[in-house]
């Protein structure tokens, strides 16, 4: 069976399918045509130089998601603490001592991911708020 296949020429990945047996009034530019049963949901396809292959992730993308997820792991701990320290502040009490060095360490650490330029160093970077 033949299939046309719709992609998005920026990002490469496939956008749909169009078998040729189904009468389409009209399909989506740009395509490839293909042989075979193309839909296989448990993989992201893509088109690359009119090649229909198995889209792989840029590690671009992946440092970017990793920090995404490092920075809100930070945030999230200096939004539950920024509360107590401003509480024991406003009441005349002393802050933590394991509150507010965390807190130094947790935005020191969204510095440090910020900077990273690769998934090596990023992984090198041990949040622990221990």
């Amino acid at each position: 069976m033949h299939i046309k296949v719709n992609y998005d020429t920026e990002t490469t990945l496939v956008k749909g399918y169009y078998p040729n047996s189904i009468n389409y009034a009209s399909i989506p530019e740009p395509f490839i045509e293909i042989e075979g049963n193309a839909q296989d949901n448990s993989k992201q396809m893509c088109v690359i130089d009119g090649v229909y292959q198995e889209y792989v992730t840029p590690d671009s993308v992946l440092l970017e998601q990793a920090k995404i997820d490092k920075i809100a792991q930070c945030q999230t701990y200096l939004e539950s603490t920024d509360w107590q320290a401003a509480a024991f502040t406003k009441y005349g009490r002393p802050i933590d001592a394991n509150v507010s060095e965390n807190c130094l360490k947790a935005k020191q650490w969204k510095i440090d991911v910020a900077a990273c330029t690769t998934l090596e160093e990023l992984n090198n970077i041990n949040i622990n708020f221990n």
